[in-house]
């Protein structure tokens, strides 16, 4: 029993590092891709008819000085699966203690609270936070697919040595525009996320304080 204590112990910590991780890296990760890709999508819209390939080149800087909005967000792809990898380890570890141990030793008052929140915890938290990984991670590669694809557009766009066609120039327009919507799509997907995992801790911890 005091090993499976311990190792419940552990999941508080482990869901607050994906909470924070969510928080402090995922958002502002995302974010910079869209903020790079409204900027795309915001020079394209106002160029002229007929832009020379200096001004095009110009406008498209964004996608090809440095990390592409596309690689950004495939990265930040991979760093959602290690997430979803802690989170999911963490609810099955939890999940053993409660039904194996700690719902086997309550008793009377202390079982009745401990049988509410733990349904709630697994119906509810542990459900909602699954859910909305599951959505982040579909609108993620949404908006990494999209960002290449605009990307190849304005790399064709580039290509042009005297100028680009202007359909050349509105194809490229709308789907920078388009991979920066799914972007912030993502961005909000993400924060949803990391709100569902902030209320399962305080779920745990309630269960692992009624258990003491």
């Amino acid at each position: 029993m005091e090993r499976w204590r311990e190792l419940a112990e552990t999941v508080p910590g482990t869901l607050l590092f994906v909470a924070l991780d969510t928080h402090g890296g995922l958002l502002g990760t995302v974010g910079s891709a869209h903020t790079t890709l409204g900027a795309v999508a915001g020079t394209l819209r106002v160029l002229p008819e007929g832009a020379p390939p200096g001004d095009i080149r110009g406008a498209t800087a964004g996608l090809f000085g440095g990390a592409s909005p596309s690689s950004v967000l495939e990265g930040a792809l991979r760093e959602l699966a290690r997430l979803d990898v802690l989170h999911a380890g963490a609810g099955q570890a939890f999940n053993l203690y409660a039904r194996r141990h700690a719902l086997a030793r309550a008793t009377g008052g202390d079982r009745k609270a401990l049988e509410l929140l733990y349904q709630s915890w697994q119906e509810d938290r542990l459900s909602d936070a699954v859910l909305r990984a599951w959505d982040a991670r579909r609108k993620l590669r949404a908006a990494a697919a999209e960002a290449r694809a605009a990307e190849d557009a304005c790399c064709v766009l580039r290509s042009f040595p005297h100028g680009a066609p202007d359909e050349w120039t509105s194809a490229a327009w709308r789907l920078a525009l388009h991979a920066a919507v799914s972007a912030v799509l993502a961005f909000h997907a993400l924060g949803r996320m990391r709100d569902a995992v902030a209320l399962e801790i305080h779920d745990v911890w309630r269960m692992l304080s009624i258990t003491r």
